[in-house]
């Protein structure tokens, strides 16, 4: 998946860690514990909807 389509809203993120627990090779957390996606990301398409899906605050979406 192209990461330029996942956007992230860093004011809706509590940085539970979920999505970088689901799909490790997309996502971290920032040094302000807050989601964001990887500098060269591999971004498995589907474990990304898995994480928008899992994502308590609805920080993530997929445009």
């Amino acid at each position: 998946m192209d990461k330029n389509k996942i956007h992230i809203n860093q004011d809706l993120c509590t940085g539970c860690g979920t999505c970088s627990a689901i799909a490790p090779d997309c996502f971290r957390l920032n040094d302000d514990f807050k989601v964001e996606v990887l500098e060269n990301a591999n971004c498995d398409e589907e474990a990304v909807k898995m994480a928008e899906e899992s994502c308590p605050s609805g920080a993530i979406s997929i445009h």
